[in-house]
């Protein structure tokens, strides 16, 4: 009986750990490089949208093996088409996707992505997990708790409309 609960207890507390092993990897493997490695494919779906154009930041979707994963990609000017990794994260597999309009009724101002399933048909919901952006140092904040999400069209990576740091903005508080 008592192996039983170590087994119990390795699964509960080991797999977390795992996890966030394969996150630390992710981002050792691709932050500060080029956004044009040659093993990321475009993501399923939405594949980005424009973050802060004063900065030059997108968010790029790709896939790789059984994950959808998000950068922050800084490009240096007009010309460059492959910029800098600035973050990533990742969905828990390809049966999630990430949603760009999301609101932290705690911070109803700040840009931030989460994920819901691909299949899901609703127009809002609460993310399965969402990230804050730190627009100052282009960084994914985990937000613990519950966050909604809005799906809109919102800009996309060659759109001359605003970028999601401008309409966060001017988001209004209550989320309708």
């Amino acid at each position: 009986m008592k192996h039983v609960w170590l087994i119990v207890a390795f699964a509960v507390y080991g797999i977390p750990s795992c996890a966030h092993a394969r996150s630390d990897d992710i981002r050792q493997t691709y932050v500060g490089g080029s956004g044009c490695k040659p093993e990321l494919r475009p993501g399923q779906g939405l594949h980005g949208a424009r973050l802060d154009k004063t900065q030059r930041a997108y968010l790029k979707v790709y896939t790789l093996d059984d994950h959808n994963l998000l950068f922050i990609v800084q490009y240096s000017d007009d010309q460059d088409h492959c910029g800098i990794v600035r973050d990533v994260v990742e969905t828990k597999d390809l049966s999630s996707g990430f949603v760009f309009d999301c609101t932290d009724p705690r911070a109803p101002h700040d840009v931030v992505v989460g994920t819901w399933g691909t299949r899901y048909s609703g127009i809002t919901g609460r993310a399965v997990v969402a990230w804050r952006i730190n627009l100052r140092e282009l960084k994914f904040l985990s937000i613990p708790g519950s966050v909604l999400v809005r799906c809109t069209s919102g800009p996309g990576p060659d759109d001359q409309v605003a970028d999601l740091a401008e309409l966060a903005k001017k988001r209004t508080p209550k989320f309708q």
